[in-house]
C-alpha cells in the first residue's frame, strides 16, 4: 500500500481516442453545424471517463509523492491498484526526500542510483517517502472505453440547454455501466 501525500497529472500532446467523425457517426449527425460543440466535448467526455475510473487513456505525465510501505517491494508499475492513474508506460525519475530544518516545504534529490526495474517490477533501497515522475497511457483504446466516451458524449449533446448537466462532472449512468470493468478503486 501507498500513502499518496501529493499528486500532479498534466496531459501531453497527443490526439484524443475519438475523432469527430466517429462521434458524428455514432450520433447519426450528417451537417457540420454542431461541429465545435462535439469537438470540445470529446477531451471533456474523455476525462469524465478517465476520472471516474481512475485510469488515462492518453498519454499524462504523473508526479506523485508517496509514502511507500516496504513491505511492498518490489512495486509491480503495471498493477494499478499501486500506482496512480494507469496504465504506467515509463518511470522518468525518481527522488528521495530531504530532511529540512524547521517549517518548510521539503526538498527533492534525484536519485541517479539506489532504484531499478526489472520487467513490470520496481526496486528500490532508499527511503520510504519517494516523488516518482512518471508516463502513463493507454497504447491502443480498447472498444468499450470509446463505447463509454461516446455514451457520454451522446448524454451530453441531448441536454446541450441543460446548463446543470453541461456543468456536472458527473458520469451518466450508461456510461458508467459499460466503463465500469476499467475503473480501479483506492483503497
Amino acid at each position: 500500500m501507498i500513502r499518496i501525500i501529493k499528486i500532479s497529472k498534466t496531459e501531453l500532446q497527443v490526439p484524443e481516442p475519438l475523432y469527430l467523425d466517429e462521434v458524428k457517426e455514432h450520433l447519426n449527425i450528417v451537417d457540420d453545424d454542431n461541429n465545435e460543440k462535439l469537438e470540445k466535448l470529446i477531451p471533456r467526455c474523455r476525462l469524465i471517463i478517465e476520472n471516474f475510473c481512475n485510469i488515462s487513456i492518453i498519454a499524462k505525465r504523473i508526479q506523485l509523492i508517496a509514502e511507500f510501505n516496504t513491505s511492498d517491494w518490489p512495486l509491480n508499475i503495471q498493477n494499478d491498484e499501486l500506482l496512480p492513474y494507469g496504465p504506467v508506460t515509463a518511470i522518468e525519475a525518481v527522488q528521495s526526500r530531504e530532511n529540512t530544518i524547521g517549517s518548510g516545504m521539503p526538498d527533492y534529490s534525484t536519485l541517479e542510483s539506489g532504484w531499478r526495474i526489472e520487467g513490470d517490477n520496481f526496486y528500490t533501497t532508499s527511503c520510504k517517502v519517494l516523488k516518482l515522475i512518471y508516463t502513463v497511457g493507454m497504447s491502443e483504446v480498447p472498444e468499450d472505453l470509446k463505447l463509454g466516451i461516446l455514451s457520454e458524449i451522446a448524454y451530453r449533446y441531448q441536454h446541450l440547454g441543460d446548463e446543470a448537466v453541461q456543468k456536472s462532472t458527473q458520469i451518466s449512468e450508461e456510461a458508467k455501466n459499460i466503463v465500469q470493468p476499467y475503473q480501479v478503486l483506492w483503497l
